[in-house]
């Protein structure tokens, strides 16, 4: 493979992904996902300053998929911070991992343990995390 500049042996792999990149969301269909429950995160219910779309059933998992990755029923309004935090994962994986945030701050921050052996914080866990937009499923 010839080396171009200070490129390196992924080039070819780099070219391809340009090739084969999706297509980008329409303002119209952005403009549709942003609005869904009032400007709130799907996720978390919380109403950050800038609202992000994420794919719920994520981009890397698009094989999976019947149909285009962009379409509006696979699109949630999310803030920054869910949408960072969900990454690539499925809902599923995402809502376990959320489970698991207590267990890991138990065991790895002695502020946590402070904090709960003092009284400072009490933790009663959900039986199980139910997303925003479930609950306004839920509701109606």
């Amino acid at each position: 493979m010839k080396r171009i500049g200070k490129q390196h042996k992924n080039y070819t792999v780099n070219l391809q992904r340009k090739n084969n990149m999706r297509k980008a969301i329409s303002k119209v269909v952005r403009l549709q996902v942003l609005s869904r429950f009032g400007g709130l995160c799907g996720y978390c219910g919380s109403r950050p300053e800038k609202l992000q779309v994420d794919h719920i059933h994520p981009v890397c998992r698009a094989y999976r998929l019947d149909g285009d990755v962009n379409d509006i029923s696979n699109l949630m309004p999310s803030c920054g911070s869910c949408n960072n935090y969900k990454l690539n994962m499925t809902l599923e994986q995402f809502r376990r991992d959320l489970g698991r945030s207590i267990e890991l701050a138990r065991k790895y921050s002695v502020n946590f343990r402070n904090a709960e052996r003092f009284g400072l914080i009490s933790i009663n866990p959900p039986e199980k995390i139910v997303f925003y937009f479930e609950k306004i499923i839920l509701d109606n």
